[in-house]
């Protein structure tokens, strides 16, 4: 993010400190240095992919990804809540239909207290 109030000289500075972080020889050096996906198409992942071959598994699946349900970046807590009835379908198999039922009814819940009124009409 670039503030629009900041300062001329400082938005450069973050644009510039921007383009750099996401350049593809950066995103490769700090892919190789943590394990992270390149966020530059243009990456080379080679040396990464040498070291560890599996690497490229997770970058050929990103194909298969999608956004993040917006549950999860909208709702205050949303994400806590998703991942509480996840945890009940996969770890204590609780009904997949009860649950997710019920999990509407919190973010529901969530959107009408907390969202809802914020709105302008």
């Amino acid at each position: 993010m670039i503030a629009s109030k900041t300062s001329p000289e400082r938005q450069l500075a973050a644009a510039k400190f921007v383009t750099f972080m996401t350049n593809a020889q950066s995103t490769s050096t700090l892919s190789a240095a943590t394990g992270y996906l390149p966020v530059a198409e243009a990456a080379d992942i080679s040396a990464i992919v040498a070291q560890t071959p599996e690497f490229q598994t997770v970058v050929d699946q990103l194909k298969e990804t999608r956004t993040q349900d917006f549950a999860r970046t909208f709702l205050p807590g949303g994400d806590q809540e998703l991942a509480k009835a996840a945890t009940r379908i996969m770890n204590e198999k609780a009904d997949v239909q009860a649950t997710l039922t019920e999990l509407k009814g919190t973010l529901e819940g969530i959107y009408n207290k907390d969202v809802k009124p914020k709105l302008k009409s």
